[in-house]
Parts: structure tokens; C-alpha cells; sequence
């Protein structure tokens, strides 16, 4: 029984390690390289008051512009795959890929989406990067869906920008939002399910309505706390002007070195 068990176990131990073997040769000989780029319009006969879009990806970057020069076309959809890894050698796009949906006409929607195939993943295991670039235009009002369910989100909204709603979505990955001087005139919003989201807006207005605090009230706000800890330390009160004669000498982060003595000492009455 004992020597039974112990054949088995040999037999085991050599299918492993030969099956391993022949694997990991199967791997280095079929290890290549796959690059392919597809570019889609969209240009419509009759522009809608605001242009809805959609894009999607299960794998990869989706990164949503604007242009910088004048354009005829809305949507410009720049998608580059670069495969690396195993059994990538002769393969083509639908090796990897289901077919590219792109719908862009007699359409509420324009809507692009890129799938991977099942267990297509191994191939690309060797550092694949797939980018999907969106280029929108900046006298046009959109409605922006960019979900990527493995993979980041990217959107940059430049200034003077009118933007009716946008969801930006990761469900393995990052969600990045630079917004700068844009009219977000209907809702935003940017999720990770598993990941990091990062949003950064500058002299922004949400849902067309202006903001109840300015700069210039945050500024004055932080004027008053700083002036607060200066008459602290000194013990007396403080002007703007004494404030002002600090910035230009030590800067206004010297007067918060040392503070939480006087702080303390001003709480306890002492």
C-alpha cells in the first residue's frame, strides 16, 4: 500500500514538474509582441443642444480631453493596444478582443466599447497597456459616461468649458478629474470601487449656480486665523498691516512655529 502511494506520488511529482517545464517553453516561444491603433468619428448631420457619449472598457485607460485647434468632427476616439506576453506570437485583435461596439448614428447616445475575450488575460500578463483617448470639442455641451471596469478614468475639462453631466467610473483601478473654470451645469460624479479618486477643480461652478464662498472669502478667512495666532503670540492685539509686514519678511508659516504654547497657555487663562 505504502509503495503504491509511493509510485503515485512520483508520477505526480514528475507530470508537474515536466508539464511545468513544457509549459514554461510553450511560454518563452510563443512570447511576442502586438501593437494596433483604431481612430472613430463622430460627426452629426444635426447637432444636438447637448451630445451624449459613452464610453467603456473592461481593461485599460480611458483619458477624456478637449481639443486645442479647431475641429469639424464632436467625438474623436483614439484606441491603441499594445499586447505583450505568452502565446501572443501570429495572433491578431480578435484573438483578444470581441469585436469594437461603436455606435454613432440614429443614436440618442454615441457609445464606444472595447471587451477582452475570456482568458485572454494571460497574454497580457507582460506589461500590456491599452489607451483609449477621447477628443471632445470646447464649443460643444456634453453628457460624459467613461466607466473602465480594470484599469483608470482620466478626464480634463480647460477653462471656459460648459459641461452638462459626467460620470467617471473604475472598478479595479484610479478615477482622476481636472476641472479648470468649467460650468458643470447638472451633476458629477466620479467613483473607484476598489482604487483612488482624485479631483481637482479651480474657479469651478456646479450645477450653474455660483459658489457661496469666493477665493476671495476663503482668503479673508485665513487672513482673520492667521492675524488670531500672531495676537496670540505677541499678546496684543494685531492689523493687517502687521500681518502683511510678516508675510514679506518670514513668511506667514512662521508665525505657526511654536503656536500651541501660546495657544495653551491663552485656553488656560494663564
Amino acid at each position: 500500500m505504502k509503495k503504491g502511494l509511493r509510485r503515485g506520488l512520483i508520477i505526480a511529482s514528475l507530470i508537474i514538474v515536466c508539464g511545468g517545464t513544457v509549459f514554461g517553453i510553450a511560454m518563452v516561444a510563443t512570447w511576442d509582441e502586438y501593437d494596433d491603433s483604431y481612430v472613430f468619428y463622430y460627426k452629426p448631420e444635426t447637432p444636438a443642444s447637448i451630445e451624449r457619449i459613452s464610453i467603456n472598457t473592461d481593461i485599460g485607460k480611458i483619458n477624456v480631453k478637449y481639443n486645442t485647434t479647431p475641429t469639424d468632427y464632436y467625438v474623436r476616439i483614439d484606441a491603441d493596444i499594445h499586447v505583450v506576453g505568452p502565446f501572443v506570437k501570429e495572433k491578431s485583435f480578435s484573438d483578444f478582443f470581441k469585436p469594437i461596439v461603436w455606435i454613432n448614428e440614429s443614436t440618442a447616445v454615441v457609445k464606444f466599447s472595447l471587451e477582452s475575450k475570456p482568458m485572454s488575460w494571460i497574454m497580457f500578463i507582460g506589461g500590456s497597456k491599452i489607451k483609449i483617448n477621447v477628443t471632445l470639442r470646447t464649443d460643444v455641451i456634453y453628457n460624459i459616461n467613461a466607466e473602465a471596469t480594470t484599469g483608470a478614468v482620466e478626464a480634463t475639462i480647460p477653462n471656459n468649458t460648459i459641461l452638462d453631466q459626467i460620470n467617471l467610473e473604475a472598478t479595479t483601478g484610479s478615477v482622476e478629474l481636472f476641472a479648470n473654470g468649467v460650468n458643470f451645469t447638472n451633476n458629477l460624479r466620479a467613483i473607484a470601487t476598489t482604487g483612488s479618486v482624485k479631483l481637482n477643480f479651480t474657479n469651478c461652478i456646479l450645477e450653474d449656480s455660483d459658489p457661496e464662498f469666493t477665493p476671495e472669502h476663503a482668503k479673508e478667512a485665513i487672513a482673520t486665523v492667521l492675524m488670531g495666532y500672531l495676537s496670540a503670540k505677541r499678546g496684543s492685539p494685531v492689523t493687517r498691516d502687521d500681518l502683511m509686514e510678516v508675510y514679506k519678511k518670514k513668511g506667514t508659516k512662521s508665525i505657526l512655529e511654536g503656536l500651541e504654547k501660546y495657544v495653551k497657555n491663552n485656553y488656560c487663562g494663564e
